[in-house]
């Protein structure tokens, strides 16, 4: 039908064509209900659980109703309406076989009152089961499936009662029980099994280690190669490996007997050789000779600084009078010819460092860099924290080395570096610097 009052019907029946033309030629379908909504849809199709037309059956057929539009300027010329017999459906639906007696099919139009468009059952109950999926009854004697078509908008619903379903239930839940006592039994035998298969080894990994708790030290129980066997084995491994390691020990404890005797007969001699410096030093003050006292109280202190009670780490504070008990040796033999300044800041002073890393660089200053050189000369050192770091500074004002090589392969610089190396890692060490006639510098 077009805008203009035109209309044209096709049907493989005659049934209703007449009704038809006469209705419409007093009536004008854009006033009727269902043209606003085919309008709304605006070219969609809109789908009626019932007929629409006027002058024809409503109740057996649901139709669809669609905007026709102009293919060349887009604008609706006119509307088409598709009647479908509700018989059809029956050939359309393929119901299945679920083995329930009160299965019932039907498709609901819910968009347009909840009208039923098909149903494969002619009973007067299909009316009952309608109210209840629509909420319109309580109705609790049916269970209801249903999913909903995207294209028309209806409810295709399967609705089965709940009687039947639990009589399917109790059937199901039977068999479910019964293969359940099965498996279970099964289980337990297979469990039975499987225990004995561990227990086994087990009991006789326990027999073994009672026996070992009873003094039993040499194991020649065989065990298989099961997990636990395997474990047997292991056991049996360690216990005669602790065996021979137990006499090992007592071997080495025999050793370490033997270490300390010898350690405290090496303790002896530092103490006497203490005694002997105190006694020189006394004599040497008895006879009014400052020069020697003084050089035999520096000695001491280097020796006892040097040995430090045997322990790893001393202060920077340490370090320093160590070297400058040493300085002041030199000095006497060298007529005051090197001069030692120490700039140390009052924080580091208390910092504990290992020992003895400090001297073997003023040695090699005074002896390759200063002693070779006319008239006197300096050594300089600076202490300071740079964050968690320490940086300790040796300089002399010397006749500088020009082979660096051999200064870095020396015995004492090589014991430093290597030292600092395995107590603080390998990102500390040594860095030197020297130039010719100019002296050297030692980080």
């Amino acid at each position: 039908m077009d805008f203009y009052g035109h209309y044209y019907l096709m049907s493989n029946t005659s049934s209703g064509t007449y009704s038809f033309y006469y209705y419409y030629r007093d009536h004008d379908f854009k006033e009727e209900e269902w043209y606003e909504k085919t309008e709304a849809a605006q070219g969609r199709e809109v789908f009626w659980g019932r007929g629409v037309l006027g002058g024809w059956d409503q109740d057996g057929i649901v139709c669809f109703t669609k905007i026709l539009n102009d293919t060349s300027s887009g604008e609706p010329i006119g509307c088409l309406v598709v009647n479908l017999s509700r018989e059809m459906f029956r050939n359309m639906i393929v119901k299945g076989d679920e083995g329930y007696k009160t299965s019932m099919y039907m498709i609901v139009d819910r968009d347009h009152g909840d009208r039923l468009v098909f149903s494969d059952s002619d009973s007067d109950e299909i009316t009952d089961v309608l109210n209840a999926f629509t909420g319109k009854e309580e109705n609790k004697n049916y269970v209801f499936s249903s999913t909903e078509n995207s294209l028309t908008g209806w409810s295709m619903v399967n609705a089965v009662e709940k009687d039947e379903l639990n009589v399917t239930s109790k059937s199901l839940r039977n068999i479910v029980i019964a293969w359940g006592v099965v498996l279970g039994a099964l289980c337990f035998i297979l469990a039975k099994f499987i225990s004995r298969s561990i227990t086994n080894p087990l009991k006789q990994l326990e027999r073994t280690i009672s026996s070992v708790g009873e003094g039993e030290r040499n194991i020649t129980e065989e065990f298989d190669d099961s997990e636990v066997g395997r474990i047997g084995n292991k056991f049996k491994e360690m216990v005669n490996t602790n065996l021979e390691l137990s006499e090992r020990l007592m071997a080495s404890k025999l050793n370490e007997r033997e270490a300390e005797l010898l350690l405290l007969q090496s303790q002896i001699n530092p103490h006497f050789l203490y005694n002997t410096l105190d006694s020189i030093y006394c004599l040497a003050i008895i006879h009014g000779d400052d020069q020697i006292a003084e050089m035999i109280l520096a000695l001491s202190e280097n020796f006892k600084l040097s040995l430090n009670n045997g322990e790893k780490y001393m202060t920077v504070l340490d370090s320093i009078r160590r070297v400058e008990d040493y300085m002041k040796l030199q000095n006497i033999r060298y007529n005051d010819r090197f001069t030692l300044y120490v700039d140390a800041k009052r924080d580091v002073l208390s910092c504990r460092i290992i020992s003895f890393i400090l001297q073997p660089f003023v040695e090699n200053a005074m002896y390759h860099g200063l002693e070779p050189k006319m008239g006197k000369g300096r050594i300089c050192i600076t202490a300071r924290k740079e964050g968690t770091k320490i940086v300790i500074e040796i300089s002399d004002d010397g006749v500088g080395v020009a082979d660096m090589s051999r200064l870095e392969n020396g015995y004492g610089i090589r014991n430093v570096r290597e030292r600092i190396r395995l107590n603080y890692g390998e990102n500390y060490g040594v860095t030197i610097k020297s130039e010719v006639g100019k002296g050297t510098t030692v980080l």
